[in-house]
C-alpha cells in the first residue's frame, strides 16, 4: 500500500511501513531539498498502520526541529502479551497482572 508523503520545513518525509505478525514495524525516509536522503532504522512496532504512520511524521518533524524524538507508545511485547478474550458477546483486552 502507498502510503502518503508529508512536506516538512522543505523536507519530504515518506514512511516506510511493512506488516509482520499482526504488528507494522516503520522506517522513515526523510529527503532534503537538495536531493539526498536519510533513512531511519525501525522506529517500532504498531498495532495499526495509521498509528505507525502518525509516529513516523512527529518522529521525522522532532529530528528536522531537533527537539527530543518521541518514545512509540506501543511495543511489541506489549501487543503480543495482551490476548483478545470474548465474554458474553462483549470482547475485553486482558493483559498481564489483569485481575481475571
Amino acid at each position: 500500500m502507498q502510503w502518503p508523503e508529508m512536506r516538512y520545513k522543505e523536507r519530504v518525509l515518506v514512511p516506510d511501513i511493512v506488516e509482520d505478525d499482526g504488528m507494522y514495524a516503520v522506517k522513515l525516509v526523510i529527503r532534503s531539498p537538495e536531493g539526498t536522503q536519510h533513512t531511519t532504522d525501525v522506529l517500532g512496532d504498531f498495532p495499526c498502520p495509521v498509528g505507525a504512520v502518525r509516529f513516523a511524521f512527529q518522529f521525522g518533524m522532532a529530528q528536522i526541529d531537533h527537539q527530543p524524538l518521541p518514545a512509540p507508545e506501543w511495543t511489541a511485547q506489549e501487543w503480543h502479551a495482551l490476548r483478545l478474550v470474548v465474554r458474553r458477546g462483549r470482547a475485553a483486552f486482558l493483559g498481564q497482572g489483569s485481575p481475571n
